[in-house]
């Protein structure tokens, strides 16, 4: 794996999907909600997420000298004119797409007492969850907890689906 040569920035909350990019990729920007785990981890922070930011951090991302934009959290809609070709967008989103698209899939699921849940990592398009996927794991939840879950989910699928879904895009350029 080209370990470190391939630039990254990274956009969301989710600090052990960072953890894992940066394991991987060379991570040069960061732009997360504060105080969440990926704020009190004091690194390399571009921009706050908040709506009086949204454009700013559009612009930054359609212009960075970055080879990949990787998402674990990140609120808001990439728009189209910013996903540019020559730069891999990638979101890593805590569900079993195409079911449960958006921010609330996991109480979604769970409530829907779903036996399944997992993790997908799919590229970016204009819509919502709705790029082609390239990696997804599931685990089974029944008997669990809603806390349970959502750490289940976080701290271990979904570091495990971001490294196999990394390696992947890696091999195809």
């Amino acid at each position: 794996m080209r370990k470190k040569k391939i630039k990254s920035i990274f956009i969301g909350t989710r600090i052990e999907a960072l953890k894992t990019l940066s394991r991987f990729t060379k991570v040069i920007g960061i732009i997360t909600t504060k105080n969440s785990f990926v704020h009190k981890s004091k690194k390399k922070i571009v921009f706050f997420c908040n709506k009086a930011n949204k454009k700013k951090i559009n612009i930054f991302l359609k212009n960075v000298e970055a080879d990949l934009i990787f998402s674990s959290g990140y609120p808001y809609i990439i728009p189209k004119n910013v996903l540019i070709k020559k730069k891999i967008f990638l979101n890593s989103h805590p569900g079993l797409l195409p079911k449960y698209k958006g921010r609330k899939s996991i109480p979604h699921a769970y409530y829907n007492e779903e036996k399944y849940i997992g993790c997908t990592v799919h590229y970016i398009n204009e819509n919502i969850d709705d790029g082609k996927i390239i990696y997804q794991k599931r685990a089974n939840i029944k008997n669990l907890k809603l806390n349970e879950v959502y750490q289940l989910i976080f701290s271990k699928i979904e570091p495990q689906v971001v490294k196999r879904s990394l390696k992947k895009v890696f091999k195809s350029i």
